[in-house]
């Protein structure tokens, strides 16, 4: 596609018109790596030379023009600099390239590879082969240039020394002994990438370009499709009754009830007592109220973490007995969302969108839900004498009006001390219970009601972030590029 341009962190490609990107916040001039200025220093009207000031602040950094083995490591440490000072959106953009989807040459299916770091070794590299012209006595003995991992690029759940990073991928598995459903976590490496439900509908190979395309592209080519599963008006519509008094459990109870053609039909909304006939308005007003209901921490179904995304809450079943169906109702709730193009005013926790694709989640992504957590086990893992914290294989869950509940993570859990010799077990654990272990039950109700409405072959070709942004839309609205595309009717409209 023409007018686009690829920012420079996340490597999205943006329509012209933004100033930001779209995907992670990034200002269009950004860069991670030194641009060479176009004047060393500048004349006055007496025509006397201004100096560069002697100290330059990372934004204001210069590259030098002579190809220095002083100066390509200055400039790489520019540019690590700035990839460790990336904020949470910025990061949670940057990772989604860390993993790819390659072609098993024994089996032929397509399946998940570690993609190391892709898109650091890609800037690191441009300062290098930029400084280094004339210089070919700087490569390692390789034949390639020593560049050296970022601190932020660690994100393996086995010890510091480790290099590689441990991906695993969650999974609804669907058994006669769970016939709602339950979750499995295994390693991703090698793990198939694509799940097709209806293969004479959608190949591996064919979702594998799709997945290639702009967001763009995608985005038009999800929304033909959908459009092909609508049920057209004439074979009926889903009305649903909705008591504003009792809206959560009413608005579920009747999507529960609903049938898998009744999910696709045009839907509208009728308010009790009140009246009023949808033409689009009353829907939209249902999904704003349903959103902030949902996602209300006085619900007791999610609960706000990092950068104020929501993530489901482990003690959900204190909110409500009939807490998994309440799950299942929002995975329906939010297929629709995805249906009907409507935008949810709330953001989820990263880790959920990977979920909800099956791609690879990662130790480093425990940061977008409990930072906290995730430092002090990153210390754990860097650190040896651990024995002196008196850690065991287990957590404490709290309880609405209860003592805290004692989990094992292990048999025998409680009475197994954490040491230097069993710590990355420790760590792995305690990483699987926050991320699957803890939140399973619900997590895979969720997940089975987005899929009876969206399959999920039809999401599986974006990425977690590309997810996150036709759910929710753009965070912050182009008031220019609104005005440029708005046609003003009307005498007493001004356009400025």
């Amino acid at each position: 596609m023409e007018n686009l341009w690829a920012c420079d962190v996340c490597d999205f490609k943006n329509y012209d018109g933004h100033k930001t990107c779209i995907l992670c916040g990034t200002e269009r001039d950004f860069t991670l790596y030194g641009k060479a200025s176009s004047k060393r220093s500048s004349g006055n009207d007496d025509g006397a030379k201004t100096a560069m000031p002697s100290s330059l602040s990372p934004t204001n950094f210069v590259l030098m023009n002579d190809s220095t083995p002083r100066t390509i490591k200055k400039n790489r440490n520019f540019a690590k600099l700035r990839l460790n000072n990336l904020n949470i959106r910025q990061k949670g953009a940057r990772r989604r390239h860390d993993w790819v989807r390659n072609v098993d040459e024994a089996s032929g299916d397509i399946v998940w590879g570690r993609n190391r770091d892709v898109l650091d070794h890609k800037v690191l590299k441009r300062i290098v082969a930029k400084d280094t012209r004339g210089h070919p006595h700087l490569p390692n003995d390789d034949g390639d240039f020593d560049l050296p991992m970022l601190r932020d690029s660690v994100s393996s759940v086995s010890s510091a020394g480790s290099v590689a990073s441990v991906g695993y991928v969650s999974k609804l598995v669907l058994t006669p002994k769970h016939p709602d459903g339950r979750m499995s976590f295994e390693t991703a490496e090698g793990q198939t990438a694509f799940q097709t439900v209806n293969p004479t509908v959608f190949s591996s190979a064919d979702l594998k370009d799709v997945s290639q395309l702009t967001f763009q592209q995608k985005h038009a080519w999800f929304v033909q499709y959908t459009s092909t599963m609508e049920v057209p008006w004439e074979y009926g519509h889903m009305l649903l009754e909705i008591d504003r008094s009792n809206l959560l459990h009413n608005s579920c109870e009747q999507l529960l009830w609903a049938s898998h053609d009744q999910l696709h039909q045009s839907l509208r909304i009728k308010f009790l007592n009140e009246p009023g006939v949808d033409a689009g308005g009353l829907e939209r007003e249902w999904f704003t109220l349903m959103t902030e209901e949902i996602f209300d921490e006085r619900t007791g179904l999610f609960h706000a973490g990092m950068d104020n995304a929501y993530m489901i809450r482990p003690t959900s079943s204190d909110a409500s007995e009939d807490h998994l169906m309440y799950f299942q109702a929002i995975g329906r709730f939010v297929g629709r969302g995805l249906f009907e193009g409507m935008l949810l005013d709330a953001h989820l926790a990263l880790p959920l969108y990977k979920h909800i694709l099956g791609t690879p989640i990662t130790f480093s992504d425990l940061e977008f839900v409990d930072v906290e957590l995730y430092n002090n086990l990153r210390w754990l893992k860097q650190n040896k004498g651990v024995e002196s914290l008196c850690l065991d294989f287990s957590v404490n869950v709290a309880q609405v009006d209860k003592e805290p509940l004692t989990i094992d993570l292990c048999p025998n859990g409680r009475h197994i001390a954490v040491t230097d010799d069993n710590k990355d077990e420790y760590v792995y654990l305690r990483f699987k219970w926050i991320m699957l272990t803890s939140i399973s039950p619900q997590l895979a109700s969720l997940i089975k009601g987005i899929y009876s409405v969206i399959p999920l072959e039809m999401l599986s070709v974006f990425d977690h972030q590309e997810l996150e942004l036709l759910m929710c839309g753009i965070p912050d609205v182009n008031v220019d590029d609104w005005k440029a595309h708005t046609t003003y009717i009307g005498n007493d409209c001004d356009p400025q």
